[in-house]
């Protein structure tokens, strides 16, 4: 009776399987989650980083990878180098096809085909864009940029399009040093990298009157519940159920604003929020968020001091609430990927299985894409009130597992008018790169050798073998 019990059951499996077969349908699969890095072989260095992907011989930085389910690859989507003399800081030759003020995407990151984004006339772009990050906002895909110097009439055809191009807020667009627009992104299998339009974001009240320097948004969505009737503390009534959302600032208050289809964005909420790291350090954000659990999402952000040449930039975690007043409820130590002591530069973020995906520059010279897993970053996220453990300790990334620690801060710095973003103050000359790309094959950077000297490896169609040059997998 159970061996009769037994052949039927297999009978309807079998029968189950041909009839989804003939539907054109996959039976379903054991695993669901989906696992990019499967595709990609393993790769550990000394330090602990496991590396999905890396770039270092191009003059291409800060790149965001995102994963082309359909092509079963990682897209990269990147900048130039802004000059040659950072090239030459970083070890490369400037050379690209890609223009400098524009986005560069490449189909499938273990190579080096870099192209040009589809976007607008240079006539219709402002100068001076800053480096790509990639969002989702009311299920489209965007990607989000900055730009800070001057910007064309044509840059406003979209707010006027939309009627809420008034002097006044163009006026208050300008005024920021960072200029934040969105466009929309068509990843390679459609028409290849399109971003187009261009969407200005801008406000009637800005979120920072007296240092006009938001960037780096993070855009999420309300968690999908019922409307709120009662007023939530910190909250604008008649905003606090607005869908479309962004946090535009992290300290001294958690900032949200909402977002509607032109662009413009306006204050919902606004809580107070201490993380506790060292008061001379700017808690910033870096990019987000992933879903972790009930109305809770994941955000990265980062600590900073001093501008381009010499800069610390280090990646801090926390988890906030995707419902009203949006309040964040923890948040990690310093998250250092064994990639650098000073600078490792968060640009994209996303989660595949158990693990998250995180896409970081690093030096402003190269750039990694480094996989943790998710539930440890949860797990060491702490209380805003104990923020002594965010002062004396850090995480540090030994093949996927997050260990703690001892951290000493960096010590004070003081700007320097010399300090500029073209690079004019040689630092990185003189003191070297403090980072683990000494601890990764060379190429195409500058290596150390015995003596203390340098040597410059060659570029791709060299005798080092094609593959080695072009990309790394973990």
């Amino acid at each position: 009776m159970v061996r009769a019990s037994c052949l039927l059951l297999v009978g309807a499996v079998i029968m189950l399987a041909i009839a989804l077969s003939l539907l054109g349908a996959e039976p379903p699969a054991e695993h669901p989650a989906e696992h990019p890095g499967e595709d990609y072989a393993a790769r550990s260095v000394r330090g602990g980083a496991v590396l999905v992907l890396w770039h270092s011989n191009v003059s291409f930085f800060n790149t965001a990878y995102t994963w082309n389910a359909a092509a079963r690859t990682w897209v990269g989507i990147t900048r130039p180098m802004a000059n040659p003399t950072q090239a030459e800081l970083c070890g490369v030759s400037f050379r690209t096809t890609v223009p400098v003020n524009t986005f560069a995407i490449v189909p499938d990151a273990r190579q080096d085909a870099y192209t040009a984004l589809d976007m607008l006339p240079a006539a219709h772009r402002c100068q001076g864009i800053g480096e790509p990050k990639l969002v989702t906002i009311g299920g489209a895909r965007f990607v989000y940029g900055h730009t800070h110097k001057h910007c064309p009439d044509a840059f406003f055809n979209y707010m006027s399009a939309h009627g809420v191009d008034t002097p006044g807020r163009r006026q208050m667009f300008l005024a920021s040093v960072y200029r934040n627009f969105l466009a929309p992104l068509v990843l390679p299998g459609g028409k290849m990298g399109t971003v187009t339009p261009l969407r200005p974001l801008f406000w009637d009240e800005r979120p920072e009157p007296h240092n006009p320097t938001a960037k780096n948004f993070v855009f999420f969505a309300r968690e999908p519940t019922p409307h709120i009737v009662a007023q939530v503390h910190g909250c604008v009534y008649a905003r606090q159920n607005a869908n479309e959302l962004a946090v535009v600032l992290l300290e001294p208050n958690h900032t949200v604003y909402s977002l509607d289809a032109s662009g413009l964005m306006r204050l919902v909420c606004s809580t107070q929020a201490v993380f506790g790291f060292p008061a001379y350090l700017r808690a910033s954000l870096s990019c987000g968020t992933v879903h972790v659990g009930p109305s809770r999402a994941l955000v990265a952000g980062h600590l900073g001091q001093g501008r381009w040449i010499g800069a610390y930039r280090m990646t801090f975690f926390y988890i906030m609430s995707t419902e009203p007043p949006y309040n964040p409820v923890c948040a990690t130590p310093v998250v250092n990927f064994g990639l650098s002591e000073t600078l490792e530069y968060v640009l994209h973020m996303e989660q595949h299985g158990e693990l998250l995906y995180v896409s970081t520059g690093v030096d402003n010279c190269w750039s990694a894409l480094v996989a943790l897993h998710v539930d440890q970053l949860a797990r060491e996220c702490l209380p805003l009130g104990r923020s002594l453990a965010r002062r004396t300790s850090m995480l540090k990334l030994v093949n996927r597992t997050l260990v703690r620690r001892p951290w000493q801060p960096p010590e004070p710095t003081v700007a320097k008018r010399s300090d500029r973003k073209d690079g004019r103050r040689s630092v990185l000359r003189k003191h070297g790169l403090k980072t683990a790309e000494k601890d990764l094959p060379c190429l195409g950077v500058f290596c150390p050798r015995k003596g203390g000297r340098r040597r410059r490896q060659p570029r791709s169609g060299s005798s080092v073998p094609a593959a080695a040059l072009r990309y790394h997998e973990y």
